[in-house]
Formats: structure tokens, C-alpha cells, sequence
């Protein structure tokens, strides 16, 4: 029999350092900003070796509320390092992190959440100091076959017009989004049909050089999919998902204007157990601009991910997308923003695993065809159950990305203690 509780402590420690350290750019989902698996958002597609956890390995749990079922899991992380360019023509400098985290989970409720705050601070660019705080909390709620899924979040994260701040950096845009999730999920035998609605508020504050455009956008979108069943070596998709996208503040000529979307796709996944894991999604968005925004028009838009696990320590992950409209980013409405990520992980022993990440955007800010790459390679070392060391080294290039500087490399050294 499976043990749940010891499986759900081994998710929620071994996670971090899976994504390992520094976290990857990806701004895809808002599932990629939370660094645990919450309902209602899920987790963004990433490096999934297991690390061989023992008994003695897991966190535990604050006792008093651990016997009422509700596990509590306290989290801090100190992180130290050099940034060449925290900001458009800034110069290298040193910095600081201090971040202290929340987890919770119930297994019986199927609820899970956290909550941590982040203190950026930088030696020679006072401008590019930050102080943020990130929370979420969502609740699964099975019925039989069947489920009903909530999810809330708070997020303030770094950005470029591109999405991600490479590498978990500094960056012009200053992002705070406020989003729910309603999900439900049934079971016909053959196939299973999940509705999904979200909806979100992003409130942009620019530094500096940043592309703004707009003060806030209030986004919705629903979404039905239908998918085979599940046991079958390939389950097939097909999803029909609208959407509504309102700005605030608007800067005139800047492109951004209110739209309504409609997007079909089909494609198919493999079974998360396999040995080869590959999802295939694709099919054509149409959004139509108020009057101040870019043409209306039909564009394509997808998902390629693909994922090679040959044992339980090793992970290769691809992920390509295409996407359009208020899912590209905070480039130029109508543009396309098309993202590539390779993203390989490698334990060779119970305390030491290795990550490496490369990643790309493109699309279309100020005018220009902007791009950004940056490759990221860390490593875990875990002393003992409590304590880990996370050294990182990153580097990114980017082209017309206004607000950003055209290279940086930082270097990193975390130390993160789970009592």
C-alpha cells in the first residue's frame, strides 16, 4: 500500500531542488512562478529526476498541527552571489537574498499551499533592491470518479516584456498578479471532460527603462477539454478555450487594447509513467483588438513538450510553445512570443544532484524583435535532512529588450534550511 503522507513530504522537499537552483525562465503559466504543485495551477514543465529520499530525509512536519492532519513545513533560504548587470548599464555588483517559506498540505482535504516573502538586496544598484511576497492555496475536492478544483494566488514577480527574468534576476518590469482558478472534472467511461475558468488581475509597475505600455489588464478564460481515458499508451485531446482581455492605463499609441479571444486545439500525452513522456498540442487562436490595438487575426499557437526519464535519477526535458495575444507576454499585442527550453537533470549519488537549463524567447517589443537566451547550471548538495547547499551559475544574452541589460552573468551560493 502506498504511503501517501511519506509520498507528500518527499514532493514537498524534493521539489526545489528539482527546478535546482535559481529556477528556470519560464512565463508560460502562472504555475511557473509558484515553486510547489498547487489545485487549480499546477506546476510548469521542468527537470523531474528523483532524488533517492530516505526516511531520514523527509522534513517534518510542525507536530502540534501535524496530529490534526494539517502538515506544516517551515522553510528558509539564504542566497549570496555577483550580478554583472542587475540593470540597463548598471555595473557589476554584489547580492543578497533572504527568503522564508510556508508549506502546507492536508492529504485528506487535498489542499495544498504556501506563502514566503523575498528580500532582494544589491550592493551598487539600490534601484534594483525588491522586497516581495508570493502566496497561494488551492483545494482538490474529489466526489467518486470526479473533482472540483480551487485555486487562489498572489504572486509579485520580475519580468521582462518577454516574460521570466532570466534566471530569477532583476528586471524593468515589476509584476503583481492576483489570480483564482474553478475547475471540474468528470468521468464518462471512454473519455473524461474538464471545465476550467480562470481569472486574474496584473498590476505592472516600471523601472527605469521598463516597456510598461499599461497600468493594469484584467484577464478571463474558460476552457473545455475532453480526453480519453486514461490506461490507453496515448490519450487524445481536444480543448476549446475563450477568453476576455481589459486594460487600465493604457499609454496611447502603445499598441495595448481590449480583446476577446477563441482558441480550438487538439493533440495527444502519453502516460506519466512512461519511459518516454510526450505531449503534442496545437491548433489556431482568433482575437479580435478594440479600436487602438493591432489588426484582428487568426494565429497558431501550441505546446511541444518532451521528456526522457531512462531511470529515476536521470531527467531530459523539451518544451516548445507558440503563443499570441495576452498569453505572449508584455511585448506588443498581436505579436507572437515563441518559447524554447531544454532543461537536463542528472543525481548521481542520495545527496547530489546536478541541473542544467537553456532557455530562449522571442517576439516583438517597442517595435523590434526582441530575444532573450540564458543557460543556468546548479547543483544540490544536501548535508543532512535539514541543511543544503545550491551554487549556481547563469548566463543570459538578449537583443532590443528594452530595460535590460544585453549580457549578464550571475553567480550564486544558497543555503537552505527545512527543519
Amino acid at each position: 500500500m502506498i504511503d501517501f503522507p511519506a509520498l507528500l513530504r518527499c514532493i514537498l522537499f524534493a521539489l526545489p531542488a528539482l527546478v535546482a537552483a535559481g529556477g528556470a525562465a519560464r512565463g508560460d503559466s502562472l504555475g511557473s512562478f509558484l515553486p510547489m504543485a498547487i489545485p487549480g495551477f499546477g506546476v510548469a514543465p521542468g527537470v523531474s529526476a528523483r532524488s533517492r529520499l530516505h526516511s531520514g530525509d523527509f522534513p517534518v512536519p510542525l507536530a502540534p498541527l501535524a496530529s490534526a492532519g494539517l502538515r506544516v513545513f517551515p522553510r528558509l533560504a539564504v542566497d549570496a552571489g555577483l550580478d554583472t548587470a542587475p540593470g540597463a548599464g548598471q555595473g557589476i555588483t554584489a547580492m543578497g537574498m533572504v527568503r522564508p517559506e510556508v508549506r502546507l498540505a492536508d492529504p485528506e482535504l487535498g489542499l495544498a499551499g504556501f506563502a514566503n516573502a523575498e528580500l532582494d538586496r544589491y550592493a551598487r544598484d539600490p534601484a534594483a533592491n525588491a522586497n516581495r511576497v508570493t502566496a497561494a492555496l488551492g483545494l482538490a475536492l474529489p466526489f467518486g470518479p470526479d473533482r472540483i478544483t480551487l485555486g487562489a494566488a498572489h504572486v509579485n514577480t520580475a519580468q521582462t516584456a518577454l516574460g521570466l527574468a532570466a534566471n530569477g534576476g532583476a528586471a524593468p518590469l515589476d509584476v503583481t498578479t492576483d489570480a483564482g482558478r474553478i475547475g471540474l472534472r468528470l468521468g464518462f467511461g471512454a473519455f473524461d471532460a474538464t471545465a476550467r475558468v480562470r481569472f486574474g488581475r496584473d498590476r505592472v509597475a516600471a523601472g527605469g527603462a521598463g516597456p510598461a505600455g499599461f497600468g493594469s489588464r484584467s484577464i478571463t478564460r474558460g476552457q473545455v477539454a475532453l480526453e480519453t481515458a486514461d490506461g490507453a499508451p496515448l490519450r487524445e485531446l481536444l480543448l476549446l478555450r475563450a477568453g476576455t482581455t481589459r486594460y487600465a492605463g493604457a499609454l496611447p499609441g502603445s499598441g495595448f487594447a481590449d480583446s476577446s479571444s477563441l482558441a480550438v486545439l487538439a493533440g495527444g500525452v502519453t502516460g506519466a509513467r512512461a519511459l518516454w513522456r510526450l505531449r503534442v498540442v496545437g491548433g489556431a487562436e482568433r482575437i479580435r483588438y478594440a479600436e487602438g490595438g493591432p489588426a484582428s487575426g487568426i494565429a497558431v499557437v501550441g505546446d511541444l513538450a518532451l521528456q526522457w526519464t531512462p531511470d529515476p535519477l536521470i531527467a531530459v526535458d523539451l518544451d516548445l510553445s507558440r503563443r499570441a495575444g495576452a498569453d505572449g507576454g508584455f511585448g506588443v499585442p498581436g505579436s507572437i512570443l515563441t518559447t524554447e527550453r531544454l532543461g537536463l537533470a542528472e543525481s548521481y549519488a542520495r545527496d547530489l544532484l546536478f541541473t542544467v537549463d537553456v532557455a530562449a524567447r522571442q517576439g516583438r517589443v517597442s517595435g523590434h524583435a526582441a530575444t532573450e537566451a540564458d543557460v543556468t547550471a546548479g547543483a544540490l548538495w544536501r548535508l543532512s535532512r535539514a541543511v543544503s547547499f545550491r551554487p549556481s551559475a547563469s548566463f543570459a544574452l538578449r537583443h532590443d529588450l528594452p530595460g535590460s541589460a544585453p549580457h549578464e552573468a550571475r553567480l550564486m551560493l544558497s543555503l537552505v534550511w527545512t527543519p
